[in-house]
């Protein structure tokens, strides 16, 4: 293997990493752990990691703008579909043993109800509550194609590529002040619009910023970029300032000291925690699993609260988690959203290779017959 294969490797482990601790920090934040920290920087830290991967190849031709959209259709919207509509057909089911209730804001489904939820779901104008952090599928679906289609349209007419760039940048920005306007925007724009400009930032990064820069070689840059981070982050959550998505003087900074900070945390776990590493990538490699499931496996906290604390059965039709919780129960709901679900994929893989091994030997005795 060459060296621009191994640094090509080395990148896609770290952006795993950092997916890994973006899925965490977006658990940590529904199960209101430092919330006003998370808020800051934990969707536009998404947005940003998918800019890094976008290329001009995929606005090089109408043709190809297309070809983008059908594929971020299919890693968008046909997930969205399946999570919400898995959970449609469960509903009343989930409604029977507790699931759903009073407290949760929910009710037994009639045949009009389904019809409206099915209709919603299909228009992207809504969903269940359980796979409720998917709404970023809807979003990122949007953002996604907006900008392959603004690329090409600028492309077409300024052929230098830095003052194209800085012409997306401009609209870029010209539609983040859009999607944090007052004006209330269908179907999710309003934070696809916000989510944008990170996107366009992280592509930028992709192409300006050196790449090959080894963090191990500057260690005193690092520590100094993560220090501000720190203290960008801290004024934001002390001064109540920065609360995605709405606007505030912080609101941008923050967001760029977020994804700096988690960038710098996934070089040092690349080269330094093999442990942590491996656990990471592994998250990050699964985190539409975890975001349609995470609020489904919360329930398993509800229930330790009914069997601990004596809470009523209907306490398992709570919604979410309580910010007036302890720190205890709040890491609990936090270890049952992130772990039930990776239990629930390493058992399908190993049910999956079990079967593989058993059709293997199947013919194998087949074949000694």
């Amino acid at each position: 293997m060459g060296e621009a294969d191994e640094m090509i490797k080395e990148r896609n482990a770290q952006l795993d990493i950092a997916k890994g601790l973006g899925m965490t920090i977006v658990v940590l934040f529904h199960a209101q752990i430092l919330s006003g920290v998370w808020t800051q920087f934990h969707m536009p830290l998404f947005a940003f990691l998918s800019g890094l991967l976008y290329r001009e190849r995929y606005n090089s031709s109408l043709n190809q703008v297309c070809i983008y959209a059908k594929k971020k259709i299919k890693g968008c919207y046909v997930p969205f579909l399946i999570y919400n509509f898995a959970f449609l057909m469960l509903h009343n089911l989930l409604y029977k043993i507790h699931i759903y209730g009073e407290l949760s804001n929910q009710k037994y489904y009639n045949r009009k109800d389904f019809v409206h939820q099915i209709v919603a779901i299909m228009t992207m104008g809504g969903g269940e509550s359980l796979p409720g952090p998917m709404w970023y599928l809807i979003a990122m679906l949007e953002f996604t194609i907006l900008y392959a289609c603004i690329r090409f349209g600028i492309n077409k007419c300024v052929t230098d590529e830095n003052k194209a760039n800085i012409s997306v940048t401009i609209v870029c920005v010209c539609l983040l002040l859009l999607g944090f306007s007052t004006i209330d925007l269908p179907r999710m724009l309003n934070r696809a619009l916000v989510l944008l400009f990170w996107y366009h930032f992280g592509y930028m990064v992709y192409i300006y910023l050196d790449s090959k820069k080894d963090i191990a070689e500057h260690k005193k840059e690092a520590a100094i970029t993560a220090a501000f981070s720190v203290g960008v982050l801290t004024i934001g959550m002390c001064g109540g300032g920065a609360d995605w998505p709405r606007f505030s003087w912080v609101i941008l900074p923050a967001g760029g000291a977020g994804i700096i900070l988690t960038l710098d945390i996934a070089q040092l776990v690349d080269k330094y925690a093999s442990k942590l590493k491996r656990c990471f990538v592994y998250i990050g490699q699964h985190t539409m699993f975890i975001l349609g499931t995470q609020y489904f496996a919360f329930k398993v906290g509800n229930m330790l609260q009914i069997l601990f604390q004596g809470r009523s059965i209907n306490w398992l039709e709570m919604y979410g988690v309580s910010e007036e919780e302890n720190f205890g129960w709040k890491a609990i709901y936090f270890l049952c959203g992130i772990l039930i679900p990776l239990t629930i994929i390493k058992g399908k893989d190993a049910l999956t290779r079990r079967m593989k091994m058993r059709k293997y030997d199947d013919k194998e005795q087949s074949k000694n017959i």
